[in-house]
Formats: C-alpha cells, sequence, structure tokens
C-alpha cells in the first residue's frame, strides 16, 4: 500500500542581519548586538603653548564658531585641552590653529599637521620686506592654469621683493596666520639670489712680475661668467678690482696653478691671496682664509693646482683683488707666463643668499631748509653756535642737474620740479649743453664762462649760503677737458667768499678740496690734494668739509675705474669762520683770473654731515644713468 508523500521537515535558520555606518553589528554566544560605531573625537583647538619634538603633555584651548561674528568666527571655548603630542618629530608653535583628535591607545591628542600653499601671479610690485596682493591660480584635470577670481595678501620673506606679474609659491604661516613668499620665478631669483662674476687674465693683460716679495695685483681683464648687475670690475691702473654694489653672504673661489712648461729655471714659492677694501675704510685687507702658497719647481718638472673656496659678509661698496708675490727662489715669475701662457689664476664671487641691492641712498633727497636760516646760516635752537653740538642730519641744500643750455637766470638746478632748491645764473658767456656722463652737461671754456650765485655782479646775490654746523659735502660729475688757461689753481666747485669751502684745480692736474679759509685763499685751515686726475675722463668727486673738526677729505674715481685716490687733511685748531660772514653763494669755473676747461654734471652739495662711505658709493653706481632728482 503506497504511503501518502510526508512533507519535508522545516530547519530554523538566524536572520541575516546588515548595517550601514555609523552601526556595527557583532555576533557572539548570547546573540547578535547591534550599536553604534566608535567615532573619532575631532576638536578645533588653538595651541596655548609651544609643542616641541616629542612633546606630549602640551595645552590647547578649545574654540567654537560664531556664525554671526563680524571678524573671527572662532573664539576660545570650554574645556582647555591639557594633553596635546607630538606624532612625528615635528614644532608647533603657540598661536596655530589644528584639527585635534583623540588617540585612545595613548590617550593624547595628536594636532593634524597641515600645510597651506597657493600658486600665484603678483599683482602689484611688492618692495622688499614689503607686502602687496598676490592673485591666485587653479589648476584644472589637464594641467591648465586659470585665475581663481581670488587674492590674498602676502608678505616678502626673502626680501627680493617682487614685480608685477612674478609667478611665486605662497604658503600659509600656520602660526601668525599670514601668507609668506617662499619661491619667485626663476630669472628674478638668478640675478637677486644667485648673482655672480668671475674674472680672468685675457690675452692683453698686463704681466704681473712677482720677484721681490712685494705683493702685486694680478690684472683680470675679462668677465667669463657673470650673472646680474651687481658687480663692477675695474680697468686701467686699477685693472681686476671687482666692486659689489649689494649686500649679502657671498662664497668667494679663487684658483692658481703653477704648470711650468718654459720657466722657471730653478725651484721658487709663490703667495696668491684674494684682499678686500670695505667701503667703510677705503683700505684692502688680506681674507686670510684665501692665501694660497705655489710651488713652482725646476723647468718642465710638473704642475700644481689649487682651488679654494670660502663664505664671507659682502656689504655694498666692497671691493675686492687677487694679490700674489714670490716668496723663495730667484726666478723672476710673470702672472700670465706661468702655465704657459694661458691664464694662471681666477677668482670669482657668488651670493648664496639674496643678495641686497637695494639703494643705498637715505636722506640724500632731504631738503636742509628745516635745519639753517639761508640768510644768517644759524640754525637756531638746533645749534650750538661755538660748538656745533647738536642735530647733524644730512640735509640736501643745493642740487644742479646742469643740463640746460644758455644765459637764462634761472637754469641748471632743479629744471621741470615742482619745488625750487637755488638757481644758478650763467656767467660771463653762453653755456653750452653737450653729452655728458650721464645725459647734458654743462660745458665751462677756459677764461671766458662760469656759472654762480651770489658772486661777480649776479643781480641776485645769496645771503649766507651755509649751515652753522659748518660741515658741507660736496658731490658731483667733473671732466677735466684743459689746465691751459689756469694759473696757481683754477675753481671747479666752490661756496662762499674769503672764509669758503672750495674744489680746485692746478696747472699739473692736482685736485684740491680746501677747508674753512679764514685770511683768503693763501691761509687755508685744511686741505686734501688728490695728484693727477686724468683729463677727458667723467670723474666723480666728492669732498667733505667739517669747519668744527677742521677737516678736509677729498675721493676722485674714473667712471670706467681707471683711477680711484682719496687723500684727507686735519688741523689741530681750525681757526673757524672768520671775522665776517660776508656774501655766501655757489659758484662753478672761475676764481677770477684763472680758468679750467671742464664738463659738469649732477652736482649736489648738502650741509650738517658728510656723505657716508655707502651714500658716496650709491652716487658713483647710479651715476652711470640715473639722476638724483
Amino acid at each position: 500500500m503506497t504511503q501518502p508523500d510526508q512533507p519535508a521537515p522545516i530547519r530554523s535558520e538566524p536572520a541575516r542581519l546588515t548595517a550601514a555606518a555609523p552601526l556595527e553589528i557583532r555576533r557572539h554566544a548570547a546573540g547578535t548586538h547591534v550599536s553604534l560605531a566608535r567615532q573619532p573625537q575631532l576638536w578645533f583647538v588653538e595651541l596655548a603653548e609651544d609643542i616641541q619634538q616629542h612633546e606630549s603633555a602640551r595645552s590647547a584651548q578649545h574654540l567654537a564658531c560664531d556664525s554671526e561674528s563680524t571678524s573671527d568666527p572662532w573664539s576660545a571655548d570650554e574645556p582647555e585641552l591639557p594633553w596635546l603630542a607630538d606624532p612625528q618629530a615635528g614644532l608647533y608653535l603657540a598661536g596655530e590653529r589644528h584639527l585635534a583628535w583623540f588617540e585612545p591607545g595613548s590617550g593624547r591628542m595628536i594636532p593634524t599637521p597641515g600645510v597651506l600653499w597657493h600658486l600665484g601671479i603678483v599683482a602689484e610690485t611688492i618692495e622688499p620686506g614689503g607686502s602687496g596682493r598676490v592673485a591666485v591660480w587653479l589648476v584644472d584635470a589637464d594641467a591648465l592654469h586659470a585665475e581663481a577670481s581670488r587674492e590674498i595678501t602676502a608678505y616678502d620673506w626673502l626680501g627680493g621683493g617682487a614685480a608685477s606679474g612674478d609667478r611665486v609659491i605662497v604658503a600659509q604661516h600656520l602660526q601668525s596666520r599670514r601668507w609668506y613668499f617662499v619661491a619667485q620665478r626663476t630669472d628674478r631669483a638668478a640675478s637677486r639670489c644667485c648673482a655672480m662674476i668671475e674674472v680672468r687674465q685675457g690675452p692683453s693683460a698686463t704681466p704681473a712680475s712677482l720677484n721681490d716679495g712685494t705683493p702685486v695685483p694680478i690684472v683680470f681683464d675679462q668677465i667669463s661668467l657673470v650673472a646680474g648687475d651687481m658687480f663692477s670690475l675695474a680697468t686701467g691702473t686699477a685693472a681686476g678690482e671687482v666692486t659689489v654694489l649689494a649686500a649679502g653672504r657671498a662664497e668667494i673661489y679663487h684658483h692658481a696653478a703653477a704648470h711650468t712648461e718654459s720657466t722657471p729655471s730653478g725651484d721658487n714659492l709663490t703667495e696668491w691671496r684674494v684682499e678686500r677694501k670695505p667701503a667703510s675704510s677705503g683700505t684692502f685687507g688680506v681674507l686670510e682664509q684665501t692665501i694660497l702658497r705655489m710651488h713652482h719647481p725646476n723647468l718642465d718638472q710638473g704642475q700644481e693646482t689649487k682651488f679654494l673656496s670660502q663664505l664671507i659678509d659682502v656689504a655694498y661698496g666692497d671691493t675686492l683683488r687677487v694679490q700674489a708675490r714670490r716668496i723663495a727662489g730667484s726666478d723672476t715669475l710673470a702672472s700670465d707666463t706661468l702655465s704657459g701662457g694661458t691664464p694662471t689664476c681666477y677668482f670669482g664671487l657668488r651670493f648664496v643668499c639674496c643678495a641686497d641691492a637695494r639703494d643705498h641712498a637715505p636722506s640724500l633727497t632731504t631738503l636742509a631748509d628745516a635745519t639753517y636760516d639761508p640768510h644768517t646760516g644759524m640754525g637756531g635752537a638746533a645749534y650750538e653756535p661755538t660748538t656745533g653740538a647738536g642735530r647733524r642730519t644730512l640735509k640736501l641744500a643745493a642740487y644742479y642737474r646742469l643740463e640746460e643750455s644758455g644765459s637764462s637766470e634761472d637754469r641748471a638746478d632743479y629744471s621741470g620740479q615742482a619745488r625750487t632748491l637755488r638757481v644758478l645764473t650763467a656767467g660771463v658767456a653762453t653755456i653750452s649743453g653737450v653729452s655728458g656722463h650721464i645725459g647734458t652737461a654743462a660745458q665751462i671754456d677756459a677764461s671766458t664762462e662760469w656759472l654762480g650765485r651770489g658772486g661777480f655782479g649776479d643781480p641776485n646775490p645769496e645771503s649766507d649760503f651755509r649751515p652753522a654746523s659748518q660741515v658741507v659735502s660736496v658731490a658731483g660729475w667733473i671732466q677735466l677737458d684743459g689746465l691751459s688757461g689756469v694759473s696757481g689753481t683754477a675753481n671747479l666747485v666752490g661756496i662762499g667768499n674769503d672764509n669758503s669751502w672750495r674744489v680746485v684745480v692746478d696747472a699739473s692736474g692736482n685736485v684740491s678740496a680746501i677747508a674753512g679759509q679764514t685770511g683768503g685763499m693763501g691761509h687755508p685751515d685744511a686741505t686734501a690734494t688728490v695728484s693727477t686726475a686724468p683729463l677727458g675722463k667723467p670723474l666723480f668727486v666728492v669732498a667733505t668739509f667739517a669747519g668744527l673738526a677742521g677737516r678736509a677729505t677729498l675721493r676722485i674715481r674714473a667712471a670706467d675705474g681707471s683711477f680711484d685716490h682719496s687723500a684727507s687733511d686735519t688741523v689741530t685748531t681750525p681757526t673757524g669762520w672768520g671775522s665776517a660772514p660776508g656774501t655766501w653763494h655757489v659758484d662753478i669755473g672761475s676764481t677770477g683770473s684763472s680758468w679750467a676747461a671742464l664738463l659738469i654734471e649732477q652736482l649736489g652739495i648738502w650741509f650738517d654731515a658728510p656723505l657716508t662711505p655707502a651714500q658716496q658709493n650709491y652716487l658713483f653706481a647710479a651715476g652711470a644713468g640715473r639722476r638724483l632728482l
């Protein structure tokens, strides 16, 4: 008998449960547990103190957000968190804001070390050390750039400034929450941070004979490698001297070789060294770490080559050169033949940090009228008349571009400017304007012409053009073109009458700065003389006079670097102003019956403080095309 079909047995299975975060499901013997997952604790904090490397118990203040605040919406709130730790051997500074999270295993709060930076293009000129607008740029999926229509204010940390259009990278400094430059475009960085020069001897360089133990300069007449415009290589008698028109940390390197293909005939020893003349002292000194001693063996017995480099601090206006001497042996050695006719020595200079090439010209354009009365020469309460004690701020008393031609009463000083300092009057004849070192210069012909203010029949004489301090500086470009009309001395620039400051030249080209005359031209208090200034060259002439100190200084530099000589003179007891003030004025190119043919341009006269060496260097360097005013 067939049995009817029986139904299949029913099996009991547990329900399949799933969950999405933040829920989590855990199964164990007692059943299935559904709960919220453990969440990280995140806090926005401002550090109350620095967190240095490996520190683990530093404090921070919790920040709360006020969305209606009109300034910073984040402000301190409870609680203060005392357990912040450094996670990566780093450094966090008080004032930084971070998102911090609680790490249960250590029981510490860990700040997230974020870095925020952007590509940018400078939207306006930013001065060295200053700040300005930088436009932020985007990068799309195809690496194409586009302006984000957002600007930030970025601060210059490198000290090189930036021009409008420069490409920069800006990063936010977490502690100050300011944006700073951290890079600049390549070509600008090369000119400011990687400025360098290397000089060598060329085929036409004059050999330096090393034969008596006295150091002689090595004549470098070629620049083999140069970047930037911060250097000046002298030619002529000062050939090989490199003047640095910037300041900063620099590497100096120096190479010497002693390859004896044809000389010497016996063993010799020479010493080579780099010397520096600081702008402040005007005297060369040896950089001891640069001394190289070279062995020159007998004929065809070998070669010795040495190279050194060192870091030095270079100031604006410093001059560097290489000198060599023979210290043992009997041969006369020539610097450009020791290696068989190829250059024996070269040296170079490169900045390894940002060079400071800013104009070193503080106070050069500050007018003098605030410190003295042009009609009495007295400075009121600013000075004590007999001792000269009191304020010593450099003030510009007169400035003459000397660019116009003709005989106009108002010619040749502040042309086209809103203010007037002091005008010069053309003298006996019409003054010609000719091409000068910078622009147009005034041409003074021997025995016929002069420029003045206050003397020789000037209808508008200047009364007492002098400071109570008796301190005067004169600087300008003068080219001596002829001395045949000079009898005794001829005036180049004069201030005053019998009691005066003057720069004069004699028939041999000797130029003198004469200070504080009390009894006429024959009774000077101090005379500083530079011998035989060259004719036909633009010369930068600087004279400083300190009447109460009885001191006169003079420095003359040729534009091409071939002439650079200084002189000074001091008297123990200066006799001062004399018995009467007289009529004090400015005159150029005249002392009555003695005349020099010359060109003159960009003449400045300063009262109350001498021009500093840095200011003199600035005026000299700027003189190749830049007016003072």
